[in-house]
């Protein structure tokens, strides 16, 4: 029959179980040690051996874990091993309830969901430890490899090796020692986090230490403080579980809630961690909304790949050009009617007609481009025109807010080819990453486009433009409009004896004139005021209807015109026989007013007419 090992254990063992069943043995305890993650093969050899006796082993066995990892037992091997002596239960107190008032401050602000009385629980049963230590260090205790209790303690010997360290070290200014309370610059340190999960020794160089260089450590540099590294050492420790359903990554909220301690500030958190996330390469989002590391980049290493890709002058004459397009489209049209982008000079064409907004790349000099001043200086139509420029510094970090606008649009776009749902977290992130990136060129188009040129008088002149921006929500048109307004270079008010007179006095400059030549002279005219393409023609109807111009085919007069000679004609409505009386109706011709006498010249001193329309003569 079969005799291989496993049956030879198995009939072994069933021997084995049935003597410790007498009274002789009663004294005889059989350890059966499955070393479950560090030897897999092992463990199926040792199930095999096990099946037809699992019965037995469940009916007279009782199982025995070294160390309660979930328990506060950890808690007690850790403080005997590691610590000679600890504070009273008073002090112990005092620091639970500072971790309390922390949390709870955080819970108000919104910022945690933690209990404030767990933690102060927590607190008292694991000091010197975080309560957290417990939770998330139990994530990876069955990591191939990993020893749970040994493990554990060599890891936390390291830890408060590295907190004790020097004549400045942390352990004078922490109350507890935290998850995140090690050190990833040190090489030993480094090599025992990376031996528990080694797919994440790129995600720690990149984005957590590496000797001042990593997105975290540049950021806590940028912010001064230590924030960002915690955070991302944290979430770090809720990622290494390497066994198949694992628990990975941590809430917002439950970040929060563990970085919370005495005298630490998170009032900054959120902007920090949005930043962090905008930069980091492998950090990301679960379905749940967790933040974890992986070991592949995400969305934002794609868009740093793809950034690196695009050249300036590409980018200009796409995303920005249409991007700029779009902010100044001139979509009422009664300031300017034509938009350029970086045009090319010899593409820029004035007309009569059309007021133009030309937006032209700034350059190192001071002042307005050479290049366009030459083409004003030269320009027939110098009041049709208007440039949109400021300083060259920015103009570079607005190619790279381009660039980024550019990639992430890509990258939406193949997830639509691709159909990722909308609520996909990547696909979530990268909307969301899409509004900052927006911003990101509005501010950087903000601080570039800084000067408007307009003309006015007998040259050129210049106005800081300010572009005011909330939510995203831009209209250029509205604001270029709105300064030319307060510079009194544009006019919307109605209709007017002002406009008129003004139009008299700088256009319509003969006593008669072609209506082509006025106009011509509104785009040649600097001192001219812009009004709505339509209003100097409306201001000719106008004129007309109450006789102060008179149009004379292509030539138009201005008054005052000599008086005409009054007149009366009239039309006989009915005639009385009997009585030879006649009524009428009366048509003054240059006037409103009909006077009449009997047997004399009629005076203003004479009878009024006071029906037009029924006049009956004695």
């Amino acid at each position: 029959g079969n005799s291989d090992l496993c049956a030879v254990t198995s009939t072994a063992l069933a021997n084995l179980f049935s003597a410790l069943g007498k009274a002789q043995l009663a004294n005889v305890c059989l350890v059966i040690s499955d070393l479950k993650a560090a030897y897999e093969s092992g463990s199926e050899l040792i199930r095999g051996a096990f099946k037809n006796l699992e019965n037995e082993v469940n009916r007279s066995a009782l199982n025995i874990e070294p160390v309660g990892s979930g328990s506060d037992e950890v808690y007690h091997i850790l403080k005997k091993r590691l610590f000679a002596s600890l504070p009273k239960a008073d002090e112990i107190n005092l620091v639970a309830i500072a971790y309390k008032d922390e949390v709870a401050k955080a819970k108000q602000m919104g910022l945690t969901n933690i209990s404030p009385d767990h933690v102060y629980t927590g607190v008292k049963d694991s000091y010197p430890f975080h309560p957290s230590i417990r939770d998330l260090y139990a994530r990876f205790k069955e990591n191939s490899g990993f020893q749970q209790t040994r493990g554990l303690i060599r890891l936390m010997r390291q830890i408060m090796a590295g907190i004790y360290a020097g004549d400045h070290c942390k352990a004078k200014s922490k109350y507890l020692v935290n998850v995140f309370d090690f050190d990833l610059n040190d090489r030993a340190m480094l090599t025992t986090v990376t031996q528990i999960k080694q797919e994440l020794s790129n995600a720690i160089a990149h984005d957590i230490a590496a000797n001042g260089k990593a997105i975290a450590e540049e950021i806590d540099a940028q912010y001064q403080q230590e924030l960002v590294g915690d955070v991302s050492k944290l979430i770090l420790v809720s990622s290494l579980a390497n066994v198949p359903n694992a628990l990975l990554g941590l809430t917002l909220q439950e970040i929060i809630g563990d970085l919370c301690e005495p005298g630490r500030d998170i009032a900054g958190l959120k902007r920090a961690l949005d930043e962090f996330q905008a930069r980091a390469w492998y950090l990301e989002h679960d379905k749940d909304g967790k933040l974890l590391f992986k070991n592949v980049k995400n969305m934002i290493a794609e868009l740093h790949s793809l950034v690196e890709s695009y050249e300036n002058e590409a980018v200009r004459t796409t995303t920005l050009k249409t991007f700029l397009a779009e902010k100044f489209k001139p979509l009422v049209g009664d300031c300017y009617q034509n938009l350029l982008i970086f045009p090319a000079i010899d593409e820029i064409t004035l007309s009569t007609d059309k007021i133009s907004l030309i937006l032209f790349e700034p350059y190192t000099g001071a002042g307005l481009h050479p290049s366009l001043e030459r083409f004003y200086n030269d320009a027939l139509y110098k009041n049709r025109v208007m440039f949109l420029s400021g300083s060259r510094d920015t103009m570079d970090r607005l190619y790279e807010a381009a660039k980024q606008l550019k990639a992430i649009e890509k990258i939406i776009a193949n997830m639509h080819d691709e159909k990722v749902p909308e609520d996909n977290q990547q696909y979530l992130l990268a909307q969301d990453t899409r509004i900052k990136k927006i911003t990101a060129v509005l501010s950087a188009s903000q601080q570039t486009f800084s000067t408007l040129y307009y003309p006015m008088g007998d040259s050129i002149r210049s106005s800081d433009f300010n572009m005011q921006f909330t939510d995203n929500n831009y209209n250029g048109e509205e604001q270029v409009k709105n300064l030319l307004k307060e510079k009194q270079k544009f006019s919307n008010k109605p209709l007017d004896d002002t406009l008129r007179r003004k139009c008299e006095q700088r256009l319509f400059t003969r006593k008669e004139m072609r209506w082509s030549e006025i106009k011509d002279r509104a785009a040649t005219e600097t001192n001219w005021t812009w009004v709505h393409p339509r209003t100097l023609d409306n201001l000719l109807t106008d004129c007309k209807q109450k006789d102060l111009w008179r149009e004379h085919g292509e030539y138009v007069e201005k008054g005052p015109f000599e008086k005409e000679p009054t007149g009366v004609s009239f039309t006989v409505k009915s005639e009385n026989e009997e009585t030879n009386k006649v009524s009428l109706r009366l048509h003054p011709r240059f006037g409103d007013k009909i006077y009449y006498e009997i047997g004399a010249p009629a005076t203003t001193s004479s009878l009024k007419v006071e029906d037009l329309n029924n006049f009956e003569t004695a």
